[in-house]
């Protein structure tokens, strides 16, 4: 449940925060005396509590102080104007102010994600320590304090009861404040839904508070109308997901609640002690399954635009690796065309020149006809490197990579320099195969397009990456893309799929005027346990 706050927050926050828990705590503790049974004044449901929880997942930590000096005196306060005893209070809140923010801390070290698939953990977190250790430890100091100060507080005697309302009140309104407070779900989700979510859920409830009001006696009903909130609880979930089920939990209880307190509703048990217990455990255990509802759904809901996001973009793989591959035949083409067809066709002339000429005056013709041959197999046999780097099994990526500069330098004129460090005579295949095709791109990119003077390739590989990097002093070109690369060239975007076909990161460092950097890191560990387990 980790939430992000300022950074820094001034004196002034702090007064800020301990003010509005001091009128918090006061508000709070007269919902939860109104919601109190009456004449035992056991209490329901205990709200400071859960306020002061959901105040420090929101507040900087140099705020928890003012936070709980504030939330102590507004107890007191409520104590000393209502005439139910400050001292009382006093020993109610004081196991929280220790107890909360301890909880919350350990909550907030708990590893968590925006992603809904990773809030598992946070969700188990807050349901072992704060919906049950946490009441029970406050619970269990209540009494204590209650027998060492010999208050005689009824209020403070009854550890069950204490424990249940302290439960009840972080269980309702903390996830509730998480879910639609801190991250917004709810206000984003409501755009799909509109008025008539809004008038379903409203008549929903008054629908359930009429059954339960006037048919709750019905003892043949009772399960029934145990289960009935069921459907609407669903539907939250399907709709709204976690944020959805926290705000119907919390109406269903308050309704619970307010019904039981009049000894009407089917949880009326003929006493108000045992009509309390029996809400209270309700209300608990429809509250513990609804989040674990709930936060299913908001990960079957993340799965599945997730798979969405991938059917998306294997389409545009897809429809970049045909661009790619006629990008390639192209080339091809041209290469044929251009180049072997246009050798081809000048061989073929000086042959019929060579016909007409005398053995001795033809000695020269062929002596330039077999340069040409022996150019024209050079650049079949480079067209051939080039679609398949024989030399990477035959001799290394190393030597590769210093052949395939040579061959660019000697092309095309510009210096480049190859930098090797480390063992890169043991590289898998693949690994050999992505990097060598990233310095292929690299290097067209640097020659083609940014035309580069100067060019540096540097392999770096140790017991844990192999590292490629490609930089130039070209003219560079906007670097503000996206790591997904759509705004990337066919080249680039094929060097990145490669690089996350290898469990591997690709980064360009560049700007228009300032030269380009292009880097690959691939980790090797899994690909040597890969070749170990085909060569096994």
């Amino acid at each position: 449940m980790r939430i992000a706050t300022t950074d820094v927050p001034g004196i002034s926050s702090s007064v800020v925060w301990g003010i509005a828990m001091f009128v918090g705590g006061v508000f709070a503790q007269i919902a939860s005396a109104l919601l109190w049974s009456y004449p035992s004044g056991s209490p329901v449901l205990w709200i400071p509590g859960g306020l002061l929880f959901a105040a420090l997942l929101t507040a900087h930590a140099r705020c928890w102080p003012a936070c709980l000096l504030g939330f102590l005196l507004g107890l007191v306060a409520f104590g000393v104007l209502t005439g139910s005893g400050p001292a009382g209070m006093l020993m109610l809140g004081l196991p929280v102010v220790v107890l909360v923010p301890a909880t919350v801390w350990f909550l907030l070290r708990i590893p968590s994600h925006d992603d809904p698939i990773d809030r598992w953990p946070c969700l188990f977190g807050f349901m072992a320590f704060g919906m049950v250790a946490l009441p029970l430890l406050s619970a269990a100091v209540v009494g204590w304090l209650n027998d060492w100060f010999d208050l005689q507080d009824p209020r403070l005697q009854d550890w069950q009861n204490v424990a249940l309302s302290h439960a009840l009140g972080y269980t309702l309104f903390v996830p509730a404040w998480a879910s639609i407070v801190l991250r917004g779900e709810l206000l984003q989700k409501s755009r799909r839904g509109g008025a008539f979510d809004v008038v379903f859920f409203g008549l929903a409830l008054a629908f359930t508070w009429y059954i339960w009001k006037w048919f709750g006696e019905l003892a043949a009903l009772q399960p029934v109308l145990l289960l009935m909130p069921a459907p609407l609880i669903v539907w939250s979930a399907m709709r709204y997901h976690l944020a959805g089920v926290c705000v119907v939990v919390l109406a269903i209880a308050m309704m619970a609640i307010y019904i039981s307190e009049t000894g009407q509703g089917p949880f009326y048990a003929g006493s108000v002690g045992v009509t309390t217990r029996v809400v209270q455990v309700w209300t608990m255990l429809v509250a513990a399954l609804s989040l674990l509802l709930g936060q299913a759904m908001e990960q079957l809901s993340s799965i599945r635009m997730a798979l969405n996001d991938t059917h998306v973009e294997i389409r545009k793989l897809a429809g970049q690796l045909v661009a790619t591959q006629e990008q390639e035949r192209a080339r091809i083409a041209r290469e044929l065309h251009d180049d072997v067809n246009q050798r081809l066709a000048s061989a073929s002339i000086l042959l019929s020149m060579l016909k007409r000429k005398p053995p001795e005056a033809a000695r020269e013709g062929m002596t330039r006809l077999q340069g040409q041959l022996y150019e024209l197999s050079d650049a079949i046999r480079q067209l051939s490197h080039d679609l398949h780097p024989s030399m990477l099994k035959q001799t290394g990526l190393a030597d590769a990579l210093r052949r395939l500069c040579s061959t660019e330098r000697y092309h095309n004129g510009p210096a480049i320099d190859v930098d090797v460090r480390g063992d890169t005579e043991n590289l898998p295949e693949d690994v050999s195969l992505g990097l060598y095709r990233a310095a292929q791109e690299g290097l067209s990119n640097a020659i083609r397009h940014a035309f580069a003077q100067q060019i540096v390739i540097t392999l770096e590989v140790d017991s844990y990456f192999a590292s490629l990097t490609v930089e130039d002093d070209g003219r560079g070109f906007d670097a503000n893309y996206d790591n997904r690369g759509a705004s990337k060239g066919l080249g680039l975007v094929s060097i990145d799929d490669r690089a996350r076909l290898l469990n591997g990161k690709f980064v360009i460092y560049t700007g228009v005027g300032k030269g380009a950097r292009l880097c690959i890191q691939i980790p090797l560990r899994q690909h040597y346990q890969q070749e170990r387990r085909l060569h096994a």
